[in-house]
């Protein structure tokens, strides 16, 4: 029996969490399937009395479907639908109120196969199921079409298709147009498939088995429109709506522009920088729609006004709920708060089991859907404890280790008692008087990953906001060092910078970071120099990234090392570094400065200034090193200790006030403080001969 359980296909969970932490490809290659598909689609398309028409983009001549068999396979799945039927009463409601609907708009009709010529297309019979959805507002159950079904002597349907190619923006590049508005507008096609219909000659591949009562025949109902499950059914219904804008391009201008840069599938996220082009866009894409019998509904706004000239039964949101503070919708997969003007981040959607399993961890990390990589650090953490759980072995359903189950049930217990995260929306960049992009990579041993963030200035004040990020997991089965991970991290940052330069095309200032001086030591060689793995990457950052420029960043002060590390679901909301990075990204002096003078950290700058010989004759001691230096492993730790070191001295030496964080200028005096420490330690006898003009007797 052919079972639907309400949760989504599980493989197409851990595609879609997988899928969301790769780099959006920029250039996509044609295919000779894709040509066939457009060549097709232009030569059977038609546009008459506001109705597309379209045939099914075959690959093959579908008489090699057997009628007979098609027609067994889905009976039999029909009697065991009706079984089911029995048993779920309201389910069976839900499902006969799909079909009448479906009979009384005109998308299906009873036919009489006696009456068929044998002559003509073969009848194909589809079976079909119903995805139940208990969580909409409308459309609880929507019944798909399986064109997947073989017959026992020769291939289904979908076989004989082709798939067509991707007509639309991707969802990242429109994710991320949606954040440059000032008024956002957002609505869905109601039926978007079953506004276009299909060519007569092509209907008879497209017929289903039903009946209101198990006491009455079997009817045939043979569907009219582009029908859900076939695999060109995506492509035929997104090209009917692109083909719509390009021909009413001139007259409508701005809809168009909305339906080829801003729509997804059936839904529209677009908008516009004033309240008077926001209102007209409205208008437009409702006049431009209806050209192809497209009606638009569930529609929302950051802006409530725009919505006054549509009907409150078309609303995206219970109107009742415009009293309230917030106003939370499903945008794409993200959930969006219209009034505050916010996406909202929560645990509390993922559910586990008492008893978790690898398939039951898989599933609820799987619903983590962030395809801007806002919660990056948190999804690390995830996949890091499925990758140990990975380890282990196990079968699908088999209960986890005492110690993993531990670990997970801490990181979910985390995860669903988080403070809900909230990302402002707008990034006002039309207010910008300038606008740069700065981008951090890193790498750990679990993972290698990247972060991109936008610095914009309004008006004498620097606002700096986390845009997107990257992470992927170092691959299991391959021991890359930490160098070579650092350099994937980077070219990672490569390729994302180059997608959001794409996307932002007026900004022209690149500023890229990494915390690893052999990777830009790497980046600054001959790549014909270097191996293989090496060289290859190395030649494609440098191709990528022409335009921008590499500098070096400590590790405390780099924000990829919170997601290459990974982070306590409750702890990340709170994390500054990873929201806004570091501080002297909103001090434009100590950008400048940093940018000039941290190149090459251990480099050492002449002409140090009189603070930091007064500090170096307080702090030094000339017969051995300070403690610290062999009781701190990492040099980054020691100079912030030492910051601190300095700033108390100068401090009561009342020649130093500032409080708060590190500026870039103190650490830097920290370090080049360090530097001469350990001169002064073990070049003693060369730096008193210089200071007495004698003669270095040594080799250095």
């Amino acid at each position: 029996m052919h079972t639907v359980t309400v949760e989504s296909n599980l493989d197409t969970q851990v595609q879609r969490l997988w899928e969301v932490e790769k780099v959006p490809e920029i250039y996509l290659e044609s295919k000779p399937e894709h040509e066939h598909s457009e060549q097709l689609f232009k030569e059977s398309m038609t546009l008459s009395n506001d109705r597309f028409e379209v045939k099914l983009p075959l690959k093959t001549d579908p008489s090699i479907i057997n009628t007979a068999d098609s027609f067994a396979i889905a009976l039999q799945r029909f009697l065991n639908l009706e079984k089911r039927f029995v048993k779920e009463p309201e389910y069976y409601a839900l499902y006969r109120d799909f079909i009448q609907e479906y009979l009384a708009l005109g998308h299906a009709k009873v036919i009489d196969t006696s009456s068929c010529d044998p002559n003509d297309l073969p009848l194909n019979f589809i079976p079909h199921h119903g995805v139940l959805r208990l969580d909409k507002i409308t459309n609880k159950l929507r019944v798909v079409f399986d064109g997947t079904a073989h017959t026992k002597n020769g291939p289904s349907l979908n076989d004989i298709l082709c798939n067509g190619p991707v007509v639309q923006k991707q969802l990242y590049d429109i994710l991320i147009a949606f954040r440059t508005y000032k008024y956002v507008i957002m609505c869905d096609i109601r039926h978007m498939y079953r506004q276009i219909m299909i060519h007569p000659d092509h209907r008879p591949l497209q017929n289903i088995i039903w009946r209101d009562d198990s006491n009455e025949p079997l009817q045939c109902l043979q569907l009219q429109t582009v029908t859900y499950g076939l695999t060109s059914s995506a492509y035929l219904a997104t090209r009917c709506l692109i083909e719509l804008a390009n021909i009413h391009q001139s007259t409508y201008k701005s809809a168009s522009q909305a339906v080829l840069q801003g729509s997804y599938c059936d839904d529209f996220l677009c908008g516009a920088d004033t309240f008077q082009e926001a209102s007209r866009l409205i208008k437009e894409l409702i006049g431009l729609l209806q050209l192809g019998s497209f009606d638009l509904h569930k529609w929302c706004s950051n802006d409530i006004n725009l919505l006054s000239d549509i009907p409150k039964s078309k609303y995206g949101f219970d109107p009742r709920d415009l009293n309230e503070d917030h106003l939370t919708v499903k945008t794409l997969g993200l959930s969006y708060d219209a009034k505050e003007d916010v996406f909202k981040m929560s645990g509390k959607n993922v559910t586990t089991s008492d008893k978790p399993t690898k398939r039951t961890v898989l599933s609820s990390i799987s619903r983590m859907f962030d395809p801007l990589g806002f919660t990056g650090p948190i999804v690390v953490c995830a996949k890091l404890i499925l990758q140990q759980i990975w380890r282990c072995n196990l079968e699908w359903d088999t209960p986890l280790p005492a110690d993993q189950v531990e670990v997970w049930q801490n990181f979910y217990s985390s995860l669903i008692n988080m403070p809900d995260i909230i990302i402002p929306r707008n990034l006002y960049l039309a207010d910008s008087d300038e606008t740069q992009i700065i981008g951090y990579c890193d790498a750990s041993s679990g993972a290698y990953c990247c972060c991109i963030y936008i610095k914009l200035r309004i008006n004498n004040t620097v606002h700096v906001h986390l845009l997107t990020s990257k992470s992927r997991l170092a691959p299991l089965n391959s021991k890359l060092t930490i160098p070579k991970l650092e350099l994937n991290g980077a070219l990672m940052l490569a390729k994302l910078v180059t997608k959001i330069g794409l996307l932002f095309s007026n900004v022209t200032t690149f500023n890229l970071f990494c915390d690893s001086q052999i990777v830009l030591s790497w980046l600054k060689s001959n790549s014909i120099k270097l191996p293989a793995y090496i060289g290859n990457r190395v030649h494609e950052i440098n191709r990528l990234t022409q335009s921008a420029s590499w500098h070096y960043t400590p590790s405390l002060l780099n924000p990829a090392d919170v997601l290459s590390r990974g982070c306590i679901p409750q702890d990340l909301a709170k994390n500054t570094l990873w929201w806004h990075g570091p501080d002297y990204l909103c001090n434009t002096n100590d950008y400048n400065f940093y940018l000039s003078s941290i190149e090459a950290p251990l480099s050492i700058h002449p002409g140090s200034s009189e603070d930091t010989e007064i500090n170096l004759a307080v702090i030094q001691d000339n017969k051995e090193l300070l403690p610290f230096f062999t009781k701190l492993s990492s040099l980054h730790k020691m100079q912030h200790v030492m910051a601190y070191v300095l700033r108390f001295i100068n401090m009561c030496r009342k020649r130093h006030t500032q409080m708060g964080s590190l500026s870039v200028k103190e650490l830097q005096n920290a370090h080049l403080t360090i530097i001469k420490c350990i001169q002064k330690h073990y070049f003693s006898k060369e730096i008193n001969a210089i200071k007495n003009n004698q003669v270095i007797a040594s080799n250095l």
